[in-house]
């Protein structure tokens, strides 16, 4: 049988050659000019083709994922617009639009961003939980918010699966104790005594305060993180810094909706005005990182100190292979953590204080518990074991993280096929953990849940409650790492307004949500701070 498929081998062979010769003998009569075209015109078509047969691919496999998602409930959609000629815009009235989908929808609702672009938006805590509990990266391919965000943020763990040797997964500044956040939050309180404090009820006389408390929040972060001894607070109102990070945020927001590709986008104003402002950033962490190494090579003995903050731990840390984080590894993670660290707690801290200036009976009660705490006390400092002895500040602080998450929405793109009521979701698909719906959501909370009511977050209450009801720092192995440590700091910082002033909203100054990156306020929060009569 061998020798007979040898035979016929060589006999095709031959023919081969027989067909191939002509064109062999009329190649050599191709001259240079030619011989040049057909190499050009190689180089044309190969990566046209090849390209164009990647296009296809993509759409090919949109279509799988839309057949799918088309199976999950939705509101019909046009054949080019999708769905976005239904999306009501990017304010306030946004988050009207989300409640509506989970009164009519309950738990997911198909989303289609144009013709090929379909999103899942998951709108209940049993949506929610099939994706929180899994590892699926942030949605960084396609035009989605994450992958706007990576020339400032890159690649790390904000946005991607972190390498199994170089993932830090505890955050080291929850061992930090709250007397550096104290600090920071009295120094906070004595800068801006003289001009909150007013007994006016004027217009003119009320101040915006989300600047303010963030560069408190960014205070703080760089001195438990970073061990940053200078007073970002002493700067003034605007730090640089603090600008950056919303402008920044602000220009991603207004970019999601355009059409423009990168190219052209870096082209326009907005385009060079974010790339800017990225550089600068860049060099912040850059900045932090070089004195902080040439601070251990001066001083070995630094190594060994008590406590080692966030950039102690990316300096030193090693890898099984004994590698080290490199410099662009090390920037990724500083940007994150000075981004993730101060702007989410800044506004955090921003809304907590407007709901209660909204609310005085539960700021009277609030109040109340901290005055009691440290009544007879030489310092109004709060130490580790006072921060659980806060039961109503913390429910009041809670109820405000429902009623504002400061981060709205979280974008997940599955790796791997995923079944959601019913349906299997395939690898690409991408998903909206859309945490202001699980926290309006009225077949969770009830119909009340527009109403403030720290009452809700009671044990009795709670009991029986899915533990993915309440996600203000997202849930499962991709929640907030710093988590802990951010309830500390809304705290004491909190804690320590209350101690000294009432809160009071202004009557002329309408407040309207602005989601963005964060949860902000369109026009900023004006509060009136009246000196608290102990």
């Amino acid at each position: 049988m061998s020798s007979v498929l040898v035979k016929r081998i060589e006999v095709l062979i031959d023919q081969l050659r027989d067909l191939i010769e002509p064109y062999a003998e009329q190649a050599k009569e191709i001259d240079g000019k030619t011989a040049a075209k057909i190499t050009v015109g190689a180089l044309v078509v190969i990566p046209t083709t090849y390209y164009t047969y990647q296009v296809v691919q993509f759409f090919r496999r949109l279509r799988k994922i839309g057949r799918e998602v088309d199976k999950l409930p939705g509101d019909p959609k046009h054949w080019l617009w999708g769905n976005l000629h239904q999306h009501p815009g990017l304010g306030e009235e946004q988050l009207d639009w989300f409640v509506d989908l989970t009164a009519k929808y309950k738990t997911v609702v198909h989303f289609w961003f144009g013709p090929v672009r379909p999103i899942v938006l998951c709108l209940h805590p049993s949506s929610v939980k099939i994706i929180a509990q899994t590892a699926a990266p942030k949605a960084t391919s396609g035009k989605g918010g994450y992958s706007l965000l990576l020339p400032w943020l890159d690649c790390n763990a904000f946005l991607v699966r972190c390498s199994a040797t170089k993932c830090h997964l505890h955050s080291p500044i929850d061992d930090q104790n709250p007397s550096a956040v104290g600090a920071c939050a009295k120094g906070f309180v004595r800068r801006r005594r003289s001009k909150w404090s007013t007994a006016s009820t004027k217009s003119e006389d009320s101040v915006e305060i989300y600047q303010s408390v963030s560069l408190c929040t960014l205070n703080v972060i760089m001195r438990c993180a970073f061990s940053f001894d200078d007073d970002v607070q002493s700067q003034g109102e605007y730090h640089p810094y603090a600008n950056a990070v919303i402008n920044m945020a602000n220009l991603i927001t207004k970019r999601i909706l355009l059409v423009f590709d990168y190219t052209i986008y870096y082209a326009t104003k907005n385009g060079r005005e974010f790339r800017g402002m990225c550089k600068y950033a860049h060099e912040v962490a850059y900045d932090l990182i070089k004195t902080r190494r040439k601070a251990l090579e001066e001083n070995p003995n630094s190594r060994k100190k008590r406590y080692l903050d966030f950039l102690d731990i990316l300096l030193l840390a090693r890898d099984e292979a004994g590698q080290g984080l490199s410099e662009l590894e090390m920037r990724q993670e500083v940007d994150t953590f000075l981004f993730e660290g101060h702007d989410t707690t800044a506004s955090a801290i921003s809304w907590c204080l407007y709901t209660l200036a909204k609310h005085p009976e539960f700021q009277t009660r609030a109040a109340a518990e901290v005055q009691s705490l440290v009544a007879g006390r030489d310092s109004e400092h709060l130490v580790w074991d006072d921060l659980n002895e806060l039961p109503y500040l913390t429910k009041c602080i809670k109820e405000s993280l429902r009623m504002t998450p400061p981060v709205p929405f979280i974008g997940r793109e599955l790796d791997a096929k995923m079944d959601i009521e019913g349906v299997t979701l395939l690898p690409g698909t991408f998903v909206d953990i859309n945490i202001w719906a699980v926290h309006h959501n009225e077949h969770v909370w009830g119909k009340d849940h527009m109403q403030y009511n720290p009452e809700r977050f009671n044990p009795e209450n709670m009991k029986g409650m899915d533990s993915f009801s309440f996600i203000p720092f997202s849930a499962g192995p991709r929640n907030c790492i710093g988590q802990n440590f951010a309830m500390h700091e809304l705290k004491v910082i909190i804690a320590r307004i209350l101690l000294k002033f009432e809160l009071c909203v202004d009557p002329d100054h309408k407040v309207s949500m602005k989601p963005e990156l964060v949860m902000r306020a369109e026009n900023g929060i004006k509060l009136f701070f009246k000196p608290r009569v102990l």
